[in-house]
């Protein structure tokens, strides 16, 4: 039991510090966070909810306090033997100890990992007949990866030097050591010898490695069109500025060569305590400039009737980074390192040390990079049942092979009021290459002074299966509503 929670508590401290996939679900709407979000929450999934509520359509004002989220999500983590080896189940005690490289390497291979963290530093909310207003600021990170073969080897053993060894024959890399006359068929085949960015970038084939942190400042607005007696039709825009402290991504582009990129602030990197220094100097805050900067935009219509039944469509996070950062380049760092695994926690050692530029390269040139931001589309709709009882429905599109994109994402929900100040949700969602995930949450509401507080689990299908592939949490421990 003690090692478990240590295990667990390993990969909660690494999501909450480093953290696919950024998430920023709101808490109170099961698994339909473009339907049922509201207020301030609404501001990047669909402006028009301003006015628009499904979940709180009485809702005229909201003030945010302690709100964020953190988790781990992966596919590594939906496999039986993995859990098996954590809680000590009869037949799986060691199936992830003392392991071969090989055997790692087989566990990890074309698995996706992601983590994410956010808090809402600031947040507000108001309506009135015809219009609303709302703000938020948040900080954000989300990191993401996906291990191909030769990726996962050398993160688990470091890559020998030979590895820049090579040459290119027939599209077809080959060790210089392996080639003979036999091999090497003189009068059919072209032999031609390439740099190490080239090398690795054919040896990293479909791995994904990135993260991003940011800073952002929303401002969302919406109108309410036509009378409450009769259908309405309300529109809203959001408009948010982006500050970047940090940008990281390693890939193979679509000619196999390898595309390195990364952006910090100095102050980034979390100095040891005792070399801090609190005096309020200029260097001390350029420090915690930020690298990148960029913008992004969205835009939503609902249609509603009277009876509480809506539809609605949005198109979200449109814009663009620029980052002032540096294109890597590979030396020997391949081969200077190795980060052996010798048990379950060191999957998150592993991510860890894949998103850190110096496990893979010793230098880079300055540049300047714009990344336009991953769009997405969304489509829902809920409908009041009774009194108590609401259902939702929604789906949202964007770029899988984009820093934080999901590909599809269809959900529906059910919220049902326990009490006058009591409500729990839950839903099913099907995410693309992630499967089904059946989040649930409950809110509290102190109905004379307006306080709210709530927990929403990415996943609770642990309750009645033996895995489970996404430890994520939504909390709000304090904010006002009215």
């Amino acid at each position: 039991m003690k090692r478990t929670l240590q295990v667990l508590a390993i990969m909660l401290a690494v999501a909450a510090q480093s953290a696919a996939q950024f998430s920023d679900a709101p808490i109170g709407v099961g698994a339909t966070p473009f339907a049922l979000a509201s207020d301030y929450r609404a501001l990047g999934w669909n402006p028009s909810a301003l006015t628009c509520s499904g979940l709180n359509p009485e809702l005229v004002g909201a003030a945010a306090s302690i709100e964020g989220a953190f988790g781990l999500e992966s596919q590594l983590l939906g496999r039986e033997d993995l859990w098996g080896d954590v809680f000590n189940r009869t037949g799986y005690e060691d199936a992830w100890r003392g392991l071969s490289r090989d055997e790692w390497v087989d566990r990890l291979i074309d698995e996706d990992i992601h983590t994410f963290a956010n808090f809402t530093v600031a947040g507000t909310y108001r309506r009135g007949k015809k219009w609303a207003f709302a703000y938020r600021s948040r900080q954000q990170f989300m990191s993401e990866a996906r291990f191909d073969s030769f990726t996962a080897e050398t993160l688990l053993g470091g890559a020998p030097e030979e590895i820049f060894s090579h040459v290119l024959i027939a599209d077809s890399l080959f060790s210089l050591d392996a080639i003979d006359f036999d091999t090497l068929d003189l009068a059919n085949q072209i032999v031609s010898l390439i740099p190490a960015d080239a090398i690795v970038g054919e040896l990293l084939g479909e791995s994904r490695i990135g993260f991003q942190y940011l800073r952002s400042h929303e401002i969302g607005i919406s109108k309410q069109w036509g009378s409450a007696e009769d259908w309405q039709l309300h529109t809203g825009i959001t408009g948010r500025l982006l500050l970047g402290n940090g940008h990281f991504e390693i890939r193979a582009d679509e000619n196999g060569e390898l595309d390195a990129f990364g952006a910090f602030s100095s102050g980034f990197s979390i100095p040891p305590l005792d070399s801090v220094s609190l005096s309020p100097t200029l260097e001390g805050v350029r420090q915690w400039g930020p690298v990148g900067q960029g913008w992004s935009f969205d835009v939503g219509a609902t249609l509603r009737h009277p009876d509480g039944h809506w539809v609605s469509a949005a198109v979200t996070n449109i814009g663009a980074m620029e980052w002032r950062g540096e294109r890597y380049s590979v030396d020997q760092a391949l081969s200077n390192w190795t980060a052996q695994a010798t048990g379950p926690t060191q999957i998150v050692q592993l991510m860890t040390t894949s998103i850190d530029p110096t496990t893979w390269f010793d230098f880079g040139t300055s540049e300047t990079r714009t990344i336009k931001m991953p769009g997405r589309v969304h489509l829902g709709g809920g409908m009041v049942l009774s009194e108590d009882v609401l259902v939702a429905a929604d789906a949202s599109f964007d770029n899988r092979d984009r820093i934080g994109g999901v590909g599809s994402r269809l959900g529906a929900s059910m919220v049902m009021r326990l009490l006058p100040n009591w409500r729990i949700d839950f839903g099913f969602a099907h995410i693309a290459e992630r499967g089904i995930k059946v989040p649930a949450g409950t809110v509290w509401r102190f109905q004379e002074s307006g306080f709210e507080l709530g927990m929403r689990l990415g996943d609770i299908q642990a309750l009645w299966n033996s895995v489970q592939s996404d430890l994520s949490s939504q909390f709000c421990f304090a904010r006002w509503t009215w």
